[in-house]
């Protein structure tokens, strides 16, 4: 999915002006999330494809249990994968190439690290969020599906906040005063001329061995490493 967006927006952004490619690429995401909560997640139990994944399994053998599974829950893998790709996608492309636009390398220096902070406490209030939407799952009544609300519920705010992203960036435009620069005509490029212009390019080369570098490690810090610590608090534990 990470690779056909890079495709899909190299390809959008040698088509649609700045504003419009901001816009193509964040709606479909506050549409997902919304859609998500109120009709894909009420109607699992008749959109997946379960009985269809036991047939294929005693077709083809467990060897492709793997496809099979995300085939069988392939709604709740699709969240999954558009809430890795909304920090991907908005906030590495989106917000820091907005960023880059409106911003003077001397204001980059002032205010990028205030980004950062005020990132990182988002997640206090993001955690807070879900913390009283679990406690109230818990005082609701038998029969009552907490999750379903609470879903709801979260997914009404990150419908909210998105299209607040949406009107933020649309007044920045209308109403803010950008800082002016010289505009130099850059030829449109496909994927594969962007690729071999980022190779070409020592400084930006550096720049992706960074990145590489860092998903690598935080991958095996995240999956491997708490994985295996996991499962050795639980062997103390019995």
């Amino acid at each position: 999915m990470a690779i056909g967006f890079m495709l899909l927006y190299t390809k959008f952004s040698n088509v649609f002006s700045k504003k419009a490619l901001f816009y193509t690429v964040i709606l479909p995401f506050i549409a997902f999330f919304g859609a998500f909560g109120f009709v894909l997640y009420p109607l699992s139990n008749l959109i997946h494809l379960e009985a269809l994944a036991d047939k294929l399994i005693q077709t083809i053998g467990p060897r492709f249990l793997g496809p099979l599974a995300i085939l069988r829950i392939w709604s709740f893998c699709l969240f999954y994968v558009m809430a890795e790709l909304w920090g991907s996608v908005v906030i590495l492309v989106l917000f820091w190439g907005f960023a880059n636009q409106i911003m003077t390398v001397d204001e980059a220096k002032r205010f990028y690290p205030l980004f950062g902070l005020g990132a990182n406490i988002a997640l206090i209030f993001s955690g807070q969020t879900v913390k009283y939407f679990s406690n109230m799952r818990a005082s609701l009544g038998p029969g009552v599906d907490g999750w379903a609300l609470s879903l709801k519920a979260m997914m009404s705010i990150v419908v909210g906040m998105g299209f607040t992203i949406y009107f933020l960036y649309w007044w920045v435009n209308a109403y803010v005063p950008l800082p002016t620069r010289s505009r130099k005509k850059k030829p449109k490029m496909g994927t594969m001329e962007s690729l071999k212009f980022l190779v070409s390019s020592k400084y930006i080369r550096d720049l992706g061995t960074v990145v590489v570098a860092y998903g690598i490690s935080i991958n095996l810090v995240e999956v491997t490493w708490k994985s295996k610590l996991k499962a050795q608090v639980n062997l103390m534990l019995s």
